[in-house]
């Protein structure tokens, strides 16, 4: 019985840790001016739906269990942008939690075994998540707290930061990315693409090119990124639209077998997501010269594109088009 109390109490104590941490997160947003989006927590989350909050069940993971994410999306003035309150603010909320329930272990007299345990779990739990929150570190490509404080103080990484917090909603609210500002996105040739922010701004650089059919420059702009400071779904999308631009932009068929015979690619590319669909398309269609295949892959990934929401639906049927397009004149 005692572990079944001792589960309970580690479920319950982690959830309000989380949620403490990610609520301090969204308080310093709203005191920089940014707008809520979504709150993750440890098994449901909550994210608003035009000016509706929903509640929904996280599918319960090891991984989904013991972390958060508050989504605050920053003003639409750059200038005006400010990432350390939004970071500092959820170490800081959770440190305060923990002191304040020292006080309440060392000023309030209490008998229950249980919930002094209760308290002394969050205590020490809210302690260990600012304090490691805050310390300046990366795991894997998931930035802490303090490390985003001082990559903060960069102007290139900010920059990155604010696209990374604005362009995923824009884009769903109808933006494209041929419709932001290049001077925003535009990383110098001579900068060093040392950490994920550089490269992540690299890469939204050379999408946007793409998209307002600067294909050569685009290309150019992506075998810059040095890929193993990227997460793997980012890798194997740069991979694909390197795959697709060799085979219809400026058709280079070693370079196409390279990139489809990389590791990565040979799982990605099978998966029934838009962009590998369309570049399997394009492959099977003009290296395995398996027209029919192709033209069937061709009408999944166009169904796939059309469940997109807003630009991301727009640009995916543009660049879809581009191969039906290259297909009538060959």
């Amino acid at each position: 019985m005692e572990i079944i109390y001792i589960i309970a109490l580690l479920i319950v104590s982690t959830c309000f840790t989380f949620i403490i941490h990610e609520l301090g997160h969204l308080v310093g947003g709203i005191f920089t001016s940014h707008v809520f989006d979504s709150l993750y927590f440890s098994i449901f989350f909550i994210y608003k739906e035009g000016n509706i909050l929903r509640f929904k069940i996280r599918k319960i993971t090891l991984y989904n269990f013991f972390r958060g994410h508050c989504v605050i999306i920053p003003n639409e003035d750059y200038k005006q942008y400010r990432p350390f309150w939004s970071n500092f603010t959820g170490p800081l909320f959770s440190l305060i939690t923990a002191f304040i329930f020292v006080i309440v272990l060392f000023t309030i007299e209490n008998e229950s075994y249980l919930l002094n345990s209760f308290i002394n779990q969050l205590m020490y739990q809210n302690f260990a998540v600012g304090l490691f929150s805050l310390f300046p570190h990366r795991i894997s490509y998931q930035h802490s707290d303090g490390y985003n404080i001082i990559r903060g103080f960069y102007p290139l990484d900010r920059r990155s930061m604010y696209v990374f917090e604005t362009f995923d909603s824009a884009i769903k609210a109808g933006k494209r990315l041929s419709d932001f500002d290049s001077g925003l996105l535009y990383v110098k040739p001579d900068e060093k693409i040392k950490n994920f922010w550089a490269a992540f701004l690299v890469t939204i650089y050379a999408s946007h090119l793409a998209d307002k059919g600067e294909q050569d420059q685009a290309a150019k702009e992506f075998h810059r990124i040095n890929l193993r400071l990227l997460p793997y779904g980012i890798r194997c999308e740069i991979k694909c639209e390197l795959l697709y631009y060799y085979l219809i932009y400026n058709f280079n068929e070693k370079k196409c077998k390279e990139i489809y015979d990389d590791t990565e690619m040979k799982s990605y590319i099978k998966q029934n997501k838009v962009t590998p669909k369309r570049v399997l398309a394009a492959y099977t269609w003009i290296i395995l010269d398996e027209k029919c295949n192709g033209e069937q892959l061709l009408k999944e990934a166009t169904a796939l594109a059309k469940q997109l929401d807003g630009g991301y639906q727009v640009m995916e049927l543009d660049r879809i088009e581009d191969f039906s397009r290259y297909k009538s004149t060959v």
